[in-house]
Order: C-alpha cells, then structure tokens, then sequence
C-alpha cells in the first residue's frame, strides 16, 4: 500500500504530501509540524483513543 501511494504521489508531480511510517503516538510535535490535514492509515478503527498529537498539529478540524 505504501509503494502505490508513493507510486501515484510520483506519478501526479505532488509536492505537498509528507509520509511518516511510524506509529502515531510515537512522532514528536516537532516530526509531525503544522499541518492543514492528516491521514493515519488505522486510527478509524480507534476512534476513541485520544490522538494529542494530531490535535496540535491540525490547523483546522474537518470531519
């Protein structure tokens, strides 16, 4: 799966995405930075566990 999102992000000339294959929790703020999106590939399945992380690093939340 990551060879074919890295494959279509080559294949479209995309500059503006930033993979980090490491688990969530473990990224520091600094890794991670100001984003205006973030993906992580298994949170769906853990919808109630908190993500602080993520909180501080999405500009804006959309759902």
């Amino acid at each position: 799966m990551m060879k074919r999102l890295r494959n279509h992000i080559a294949e479209e000339g995309l500059s503006n995405i930033r993979i980090l294959p490491d688990r969530w929790e473990e990224l520091s703020d600094d890794e991670v930075g100001d984003r205006d999106l973030i993906f992580a590939s298994h949170s769906p399945s853990f919808l109630d566990m908190p993500l602080p992380a993520g909180d501080r690093a999405i500009s804006e939340r959309n759902f």
